[in-house]
């Protein structure tokens, strides 16, 4: 069975105006490589022979004709199929998150890589047919651009619409593309997290002494989902800054259950 999957959702805000996008591709449909599906953005509400500019009502309105069908798996969405109900709240949560272009830069770490990339598809008969007789039906690309701003966006727009105003009589159907650049339309640096190493403290500390079952005991120095570490010293063991908080890490742990070779721990203070 042949699916979308919605990977990413963004809605374009231009003007008053929203253009709904979202980042899909067909469960069928693979890379070269085979190693993931192919996916691209593209207009939610992409009417053919019309600009896909709507008003937040015309969204929900568009969005409310594709409900009340028995057929309740719109698309796949976060691994979830889509139903009535939550395409609705799909729609909404879009509007309420929608930006401009000019927003998206601004929280963007490379505001030059937040464009748009915008064509006309355009499907045509050039009088060759099939075996059958019928017309052959074509397609090409026109007004080929990347706009960087809400005005270049509304620019296109006009242009697409006088250009869909003076269909040929051999054009058949236009269609506007409008997507982002990126995948990731808002993009970050990816920087490893530096968690600051605590402070041993060098006195008045408290630490937690095992008494082993072999009858060689020793203080704890680290705890692992499956092991528990020794040190032979109090100034190399696992140091805590009050009483209360070791007896509270022996419950919280539960390290005596956990270890069968250990009889008891008790807590002791390091001057």
């Amino acid at each position: 069975m042949s699916y979308s999957i919605v990977y990413k959702r963004q809605f374009l805000r231009v003007g008053v105006k929203i253009i709904p996008l979202n980042l899909v591709g067909s469960n069928n449909l693979w890379e070269a490589d085979n190693k993931r599906r192919v996916r691209d953005w593209n207009p939610m509400m992409n009417s053919v022979n019309d600009i896909p500019l709507l008003t937040v009502g015309e969204v929900m309105k568009t969005a409310d004709t594709w409900t009340g069908g028995t057929y309740q798996e719109h698309f796949k969405y976060q691994s979830k199929w889509v139903d009535d109900a939550s395409l609705i709240r799909f729609c909404k949560n879009g509007i309420k998150n929608a930006r401009t272009i000019e927003e998206l830069k601004a929280l963007s770490a490379y505001p030059e890589d937040v464009y748009l990339k915008c064509r006309l598809n355009i499907w045509y008969t050039d009088g060759s047919t099939y075996a059958d007789g019928s017309l052959c039906q074509k397609n090409k690309s026109e007004l080929i651009r990347e706009t960087h701003s809400s005005d270049g966006v509304l620019e296109f727009l006009s242009l697409a619409k006088n250009r869909i105003t003076n269909k040929k009589e051999n054009e058949v159907d236009i269609y506007v593309w409008i997507g982002f650049s990126n995948e990731n339309v808002v993009a970050w640096p990816k920087e490893s997290i530096k968690r600051k190493k605590a402070e041993r403290p060098s006195s008045d500390y408290w630490v937690v002494f095992a008494h082993r079952k072999s009858g060689v005991s020793a203080y704890v120095e680290k705890l692992t989902k499956k092991h528990l570490y020794f040190a032979r010293t109090a100034d190399t063991a696992k140091a805590f800054t009050s009483k209360k908080k070791a007896e509270y890490w022996i419950k919280e742990r539960n390290i005596v259950e956990r270890f069968e070779n250990i009889e008891s721990f008790d807590v002791q203070y390091v001057a």
